[in-house]
């Protein structure tokens, strides 16, 4: 299918429901479509339908299509109804893993740490399985406050995959311990995101020149991003903006924050707008002092994403700088 040309594709799709109205395949197409333009009430519409005919087909795509649909619209009971549907018939361990991944984007962790039990179950259980899980329980403990437990879980995700050392540094960062949290995003591999928090940790220190140079490496490496509009553009103007950020070059970086804040989401994204854009203006603003709209942007990223405790500590902080 041709990104730029949905419309036709959507005329070629009814056509063929034309021919064989019972086929669940066009509508699922149909709801692609849509769902690429981020018109996502007419791509559940379309979903819907396909459903209605899909009770002899062997396959998990319109189900997992409609779930995707319904966590960027913040409906997350009704996604949570389609995962049990989809783990019913088909008990494939990735869904499992995707119900649990949804209780978290509503605020359920104590329920997602039920949900990712389930899929260790099923799942063929190794070293990687090992890290994931654990890293995922204590993602759960970390939003549910309870940092004993998550600090527990994250350092033995750390010690069976080099990956999981991310979410160990976030959440010594929650802690304020830039020291560790650099120590844990060094043993990451060398791209983009790592590099953006290493150099929020270097500035945190005040070593502004190391944070300047690990924000310039991570820029040139954001730059290798595609520019397939539908898929990472807005990851690549936020992460140059959060970089600009970082190395200090604050005009420059809200000029991209902009930009990812106005263009859609990435399409592998399960919200429904760029939260990483708004939290990052937010910052921009509270460096111009300027709180009231410092907290708009950050309170937007945390609508959009109420797990991230990240966005809750901004929250907070800005909140007790404005009572000052």
């Amino acid at each position: 299918m041709a990104i730029d040309k949905f419309e036709e594709a959507r005329s070629d799709y009814y056509e063929g429901i034309k021919c064989d109205p019972d086929n669940p395949h066009p509508y699922n197409n149909i709801g692609v479509t849509y769902q690429y333009e981020d018109q996502l009430d007419k791509a559940v519409e379309n979903y819907l339908e396909g459903l209605k005919r899909i009770e002899n087909e062997p396959a998990t795509f319109i189900y997992r299509n409609m779930i995707t649909t319904l966590n960027r619209l913040g409906r997350y009971d009704e996604a949570i109804k389609y995962h049990d549907i989809v783990i019913k018939r088909f008990n494939k361990p990735f869904d499992y893993k995707e119900k649990a991944m949804t209780l978290r984007y509503a605020c359920r962790p104590a329920e997602a740490i039920k949900a990712i039990d389930e899929w260790k179950r099923v799942v063929e259980y190794n070293a990687e399985n090992t890290s994931e899980y654990n890293s995922f329980i204590g993602q759960c403990y970390f939003e549910m406050g309870d940092l004993k437990n998550a600090e527990k879980y994250l350092k033995a995700a750390k010690n069976n995959s080099q990956n999981a050392s991310e979410e160990l540094g976030y959440y010594y960062m929650h802690k304020m311990d830039y020291k560790k949290a650099i120590k844990a995003f060094e043993k990451e591999r060398d791209y983009h995101q790592r590099n953006l928090y290493l150099a929020m940790c270097y500035n945190y220190l005040k070593k502004y020149d190391k944070a300047k140079a690990i924000a310039d490496k991570g820029l040139e490496q954001v730059n290798n991003i595609g520019e397939n509009q539908y898929y990472h553009l807005a990851q690549k103007y936020y992460l140059k903006g959060a970089l600009l950020l970082e190395a200090g070059r604050d005009e420059e970086a809200i000029i991209e924050l902009k930009k990812a804040y106005k263009r859609r989401k990435c399409n592998t994204c399960d919200f429904a707008k760029c939260h990483e854009a708004s939290y990052r203006i937010g910052i921009y603003y509270e460096r111009k002092t300027d709180y009231e709209k410092a907290l708009e942007y950050f309170q937007e990223a945390l609508d959009i994403n109420p797990s991230s405790v990240e966005y809750r500590d901004a929250v907070a902080k800005i909140r007790k700088k404005m009572k000052r």
